[in-house]
C-alpha cells in the first residue's frame, strides 16, 4: 500500500467514525442536520434524504431507503466498491487524471444534476 492508498484509508476511517457518531447521535435525540438548501429555496437536492435513506438501509428497510434518496440507494454501493478499489488494488483506471476516472466523474456529476432537476419536477 503506498502513501497515497494509506492517506485515503485514513480520510475513509475518519469520515466513517464521523458517520456511526452522528448515526449514534440521530437514533438517541433523533435531531438530524437539515439541508440548508432546501430549507431556503423549498427545492430538494441531490443528497437530500441522504441521512434518512443511510438510516434506512441500516435498518434493512431497503423499500424506505430506496424513496428517501433514489439516485444514491444506486450509485452509493457503486461509489463505496470503487473507494474500495482506489485504497486496496489502486488500479490505473481509477486514478485521478485518467481519462476513465475523469469522465466517469463528469457522468456521475451530470446524473446528479439530471436527477436535482428530476426530482423537483415530478417531486421525486
Amino acid at each position: 500500500m503506498n502513501d497515497g492508498q494509506k492517506k485515503l484509508l485514513k480520510e475513509t476511517l475518519v469520515c466513517g467514525g464521523i458517520l456511526a457518531v452522528y448515526y449514534v447521535f440521530t437514533q438517541i435525540t433523533g435531531l438530524r442536520i437539515p439541508c440548508l438548501f432546501y430549507e431556503i429555496t423549498g427545492l430538494k437536492c441531490p443528497g437530500c434524504g441522504l441521512t434518512a435513506m443511510c438510516i434506512h438501509m441500516a435498518h434493512f428497510r431497503f423499500d424506505e431507503a430506496l424513496h428517501a434518496n433514489p439516485l444514491m440507494f444506486f450509485l452509493g454501493p457503486l461509489l463505496v466498491i470503487s473507494l474500495g478499489l482506489k485504497i486496496f488494488l489502486a488500479p490505473e483506471w481509477l486514478k485521478n487524471g485518467n481519462k476513465f476516472h475523469d469522465r466517469a466523474v463528469w457522468v456521475l456529476l451530470g446524473i446528479a444534476v439530471c436527477f436535482w432537476v428530476v426530482r423537483n419536477v415530478i417531486k421525486v
